[in-house]
């Protein structure tokens, strides 16, 4: 009897734990704050931006704000629980009122600060503020990171790729297998492309945008892959091949370039040369053994 308590027990707080978080997102998206993060450029230090503040509840909500700061691990940014000993942020209001069925615009300065070294970087906490009444809320909150740009950084994309072709290959298909490195002090966005010449003539361009795009921060990498397949057989396929690889930093218009040139000489090509030449052989054998055979 007391084992089937227990069940029953953890079975209730289960469920009761389940309605709980569920309700608590299903509030929670009720409750917008936008952008989720905020990129400042060397050119935006000193710009003040607008947090918005959607409430499409029929509850009016008090929000309170602080400075905190958070630390980029692999590809997340986390909440540093200390507070920061400079502060970066100019924010407007301190404590302010969303009401129901509208939004709030909060305005916040990013300082002029020299030096940004990414391992700790500036984020505005918005939080609920507690009802002394109900202390077992749980309070609405969210964390807009400001990513700052390192002003006396400077900016080094390296770009490298190998293939799988040689410099002859008869294999039709080119795999395409790169690289873009940060070994800057700064971040920044990348774009690019791939540009494939025959005998220094354009033929196919293959985008690499949408596999390294993004922020990537320094001592980042973003890896790249394509593929592309020579069409033309025989000697229309016969040719000097330039891969060229081009990485735009566009943060600063910017590109690296990389090229890798090889010789493809088409299978059937080869084969029928090879044909050509044993079927020549062949008929000067014969017409030799012929001619011997005439003079006996």
């Amino acid at each position: 009897m007391n084992k089937l308590k227990s069940v029953l027990l953890i079975a209730l707080f289960t469920l009761s734990f389940s309605l709980f978080s569920n309700s608590i997102k299903a509030l929670e998206s009720q409750i917008a704050f936008s952008p989720s993060q905020i990129i400042v450029k060397e050119t935006d230090l000193g710009k003040k931006y607008i947090i918005t503040i959607t409430n499409t509840t029929n509850t009016d909500y008090t929000f309170l704000t602080e400075e905190k700061s958070v630390k980029k691990t692999d590809n997340t940014l986390d909440l540093i629980e200390t507070t920061p000993l400079t502060k970066r942020l100019e924010i407007m209001s301190n404590e302010f009122k969303v009401k129901s069925n509208s939004k709030f615009e909060l305005t916040v300065r990013v300082k002029i600060f020299s030096n940004e070294s990414f391992e700790a970087l500036p984020a505005l906490l918005i939080k609920e503020k507690a009802d002394p009444k109900n202390q077992l809320k749980v309070l609405i909150q969210s964390v807009i990171p400001f990513i700052v740009q390192n002003k006396n950084g400077n900016f080094k994309i390296d770009n490298t790729f190998t293939l799988n072709a040689q410099n002859y290959t008869i294999d039709p298909k080119v795999i395409i297998t790169g690289t873009a490195s940060n070994n800057g002090t700064k971040f920044c966005n990348l774009s690019g492309t791939v540009l494939i010449s025959k005998n220094g003539v354009v033929i196919d361009e293959k985008e690499l945008t949408s596999q390294i795009n993004g922020l990537i921060f320094p001592n980042e990498k973003r890896n790249y892959l394509n593929e592309w397949n020579i069409s033309k057989d025989y000697f229309d396929g016969l040719g000097e091949y330039t891969i060229e690889s081009r990485i735009n930093n566009d943060e600063t218009d910017t590109t690296s370039v990389m090229k890798i040139s090889f010789i493809y000489i088409p299978k059937n090509l080869i084969l029928t040369v090879a044909g050509a030449v044993l079927g020549i052989g062949l008929i000067i054998s014969i017409i030799s053994i012929i001619k011997k055979s005439k003079r006996k």
